[in-house]
């Protein structure tokens, strides 16, 4: 009896091990108890979670102050005003353009032959263009004359020098005969060109001319060919002119400037020879017909100029020969020159100048022989920006009756400068 009670007990308990484990009610977790972990999660962790490895890490450093504005590229405009670049706008090294503006005034008063005659007038008013175009190598120059009944274009010139050596400008121009033509009317020593100067030397042409400084600049050559017709004249007329000029540097490259202290403070020592041949109008006799047509006859120029600065002081001089041909295939030979001085007394505000001048239009007769003697004061406020010169000149006219006395002259001017 007690083995069939076992063995019922145990077929009872086989047959309730193989039901389906699905069948089954779920257990009911204990709630000290913490549920077993899904195998495909991983497994906790009481460590802080790593960083995200494209996140920056943190920091207690104080933040970076923000970046500069990003600076212009070349393509970008920059302007700019100032009193020695006027006023502009550049484009990297392909465009630049600069304005700027000249003026002389002038108080004046001449005295000749008992004769006074007061005079108070705007010498020059002369607004500039300037600036590059395409390359950097590649620039314009425009200068109109606002002075005066009439205004007048002087410059419109276009100059394309790829190199120091090489260079070569086209349009209307100053003629590169003699150093003081060649100097910006702002950089003077005295308040205008010296007489010599303007009678021996051609005006501003129409033209091309090559120009360069080999060596470092202690060398430089200018050579052009023009119409001849002078300044805002139509081309034509077999007047062709050539002009020349070539000159020795010893301290290498020059500043066309006669005033130093404020262009360049290197001493300077220079020599140049320049030469001029063309065909220009014989003058016309006083009692000439409005309708009579003048004379053209060959002439030929030659000069020869010498320049020295060091330190406070400058010196320069200039000497002409001319030969040309007058009606009836006779010749005549004029000369001229002048020397000029100046040395600054206070600094570089307060300086004295002198300077003489000669001019023998025809050296067989002495005809209208000139002679011109000169003392000036100046007063730089702003280097050539801004100055004030006061000057004294004693003049001696040798007209073409030589008996008859020499006139003279005796004036004094008082100019005012600004140069911006």
């Amino acid at each position: 009896m007690l083995g069939s009670v076992l063995s019922l007990t145990l077929l009872l308990h086989s047959a309730a091990g193989s039901e389906d484990p699905a069948a089954q009610p779920a257990a009911t977790a204990s709630p000290t108890a913490p549920a077993a972990p899904d195998s495909a999660a991983p497994p906790l962790s009481t460590a802080p979670p790593a960083p995200d490895s494209a996140a920056p890490p943190l920091s207690t450093a104080p933040p970076a102050p923000p970046a500069p504005p990003a600076a212009p590229t070349p393509s970008q405009p920059s302007f700019f005003a100032s009193v020695d670049r006027g006023i502009g706008v550049t484009a990297g090294d392909a465009f630049s353009a600069e304005l700027h503006f000249f003026t002389q005034i002038r108080l004046e008063e001449v005295i000749s032959d008992s004769v006074h005659v007061p005079e108070f007038r705007i010498v020059m008013a002369r607004p500039v263009l300037r600036g590059k175009l395409i390359r950097p190598w590649i620039s314009y120059f425009v200068q109109p004359e606002l002075a005066g009944k009439t205004p007048a274009l002087l410059d419109a010139e276009l100059t394309i020098a790829p190199h120091a050596a090489f260079g070569i400008k086209v349009g209307q121009f100053l003629t590169p005969f003699s150093r003081e033509f060649l100097v910006p009317p702002f950089r003077l020593l005295f308040p205008d060109f010296s007489p010599s100067n303007i009678y021996f030397r051609d005006n501003r042409d129409i033209g091309a001319m090559l120009f360069g400084m080999p060596l470092g600049g202690h060398l430089e050559y200018y050579a052009g060919v023009f119409n001849g017709n002078g300044i805002n004249q139509t081309p034509g007329g077999s007047r062709i002119m050539g002009i020349a000029r070539l000159a020795a540097n010893l301290r290498g490259k020059p500043v066309y400037t006669e005033t130093p202290e404020f262009d360049d403070t290197e001493t300077q020592l220079a020599f140049g020879i320049n030469v001029t041949a063309g065909r220009h109008d014989l003058p016309l006799p006083a009692t000439a017909p409005a309708s009579t047509v003048a004379e053209i006859a060959p002439y030929a120029t030659l000069g020869a100029d010498l320049t020295f600065h060091k330190g406070a002081c400058t010196a320069q001089a200039e000497g002409y020969a001319k030969w040309q041909q007058l009606s009836g295939d006779v010749t005549q030979w004029s000369a001229g020159g002048y020397l000029h001085g100046g040395c600054f007394v206070y600094l570089r505000t307060l300086q004295l100048a002198a300077r003489a001048d000669v001019i023998d239009a025809s050296i067989n007769t002495h005809a209208g022989l000139r002679a011109q003697g000169e003392a000036m004061f100046a007063y730089y406020v702003y280097g050539n920006h801004l100055k004030f010169q006061l000057r004294y000149a004693y003049g001696n006219v040798r007209g073409q009756d030589l008996s008859v006395e020499a006139s003279t002259s005796h004036t004094v001017t008082l100019q005012g400068q600004l140069q911006l």
